[in-house]
């Protein structure tokens, strides 16, 4: 297993594709990040360019008192084989959505079938997502080797503390 941080990096140089597509008030936010996998495991990944199964990359960087209410990724170019992906933070991998199909083109929501216990239909209550209590990052967790495809991912949320920007 290994952990590569797609967001923190020294130079914008080193951003593996595009930055953070922004919307917000001053509390309220939507945010996108758009991802080649074929391009990001080329850069962070130096010995095989390739994502494989049980690796993990922070996508997304949160603060405390930051509540995440909405996560969603569009799958544009499929991986062409099986491949499946969990998207969550440190204290639970798939918080948010899990077995996300990296092999069929199409948008991905938490309900009951793809939501993880912070968003996941399953229980009225986890609709209303989760409050961080302290930094952390939004991660995708690979079940499967992962180099040809290319996704939009989308988190939406409040800020409780002062404004923050990715």
């Amino acid at each position: 297993m290994a952990d590569y941080d797609y967001v923190d990096k020294s130079t914008g140089t080193d951003y593996y594709g595009e930055g953070v597509c922004s919307a917000y008030t001053s509390k309220h936010f939507i945010w996108k990040r758009h991802i080649s996998f074929a391009v990001a495991g080329d850069a962070l990944v130096s010995s095989t360019g390739a994502f494989t199964s049980s690796d993990t990359v922070a996508i997304f960087n949160v603060v405390e008192g930051m509540m995440l209410n909405y996560v969603l990724v569009e799958v544009i170019t499929a991986e062409g084989g099986t491949c499946t992906v969990d998207i969550g933070d440190g204290t639970d991998p798939d918080g948010y959505l899990m077995a996300v199909d990296f092999n069929a083109a199409t948008w991905y929501q938490p309900d009951s079938t793809y939501g993880g216990k912070y968003l996941g239909g399953d229980t009225p209550t986890n609709y209303v997502g989760y409050t961080y209590a302290a930094a952390d990052t939004i991660d995708i967790d690979f079940g499967h080797t992962t180099d040809d495809t290319v996704a939009d991912f989308w988190i939406a949320g409040v800020y409780f503390n002062p404004i923050y920007v990715a």
